[in-house]
C-alpha cells in the first residue's frame, strides 16, 4: 500500500537584494537627450522603481521598464538642463508586498 502524500510550494515574497545603475554615460552635455539603466536583482514580486534627482521624485522624461523573474531594469530617457550640472540622479526599489525593503 502507498504512503498518502501531499506536497506544497512555497512562494515567498523577496526584497531586492542589489540595484545598480549599470547603463550611464560618461560625459553628459546639456541638451542631449540620455538614457540610463537601473538593474535591480532578487525581489519577488517585482520590485517598484522610483528615480530622485537630490531627493526629490525625477519626474522629466520617460521610463521603460523590462523584467523576468530575477532582474528588473529600468531606464529612464531624459534630456538634460543646465541646471542638472553637479546633481545626483538615482534609482531606488522596493517591493510593495514588504514594509521596509527599499
Amino acid at each position: 500500500m502507498q504512503p498518502t502524500e501531499k506536497t506544497i510550494r512555497l512562494e515567498m515574497f523577496l526584497k531586492p537584494l542589489s540595484a545598480s545603475i549599470i547603463h550611464k554615460p560618461v560625459e553628459l552635455v546639456a541638451y542631449e537627450t540620455y538614457n540610463m539603466t537601473c538593474e535591480i536583482i532578487g525581489s519577488r514580486p517585482t520590485s517598484e522603481v522610483s528615480w530622485f534627482r537630490e531627493g526629490r521624485k525625477f519626474k522629466r522624461g520617460k521610463i521603460n521598464q523590462d523584467a523576468n523573474e530575477t532582474v528588473l531594469h529600468s531606464t529612464v530617457i531624459f534630456t538634460t538642463a543646465p541646471e542638472d550640472d553637479g546633481h545626483i540622479l538615482k534609482c531606488q526599489a522596493s517591493n510593495p508586498k514588504i514594509d521596509g525593503s527599499t
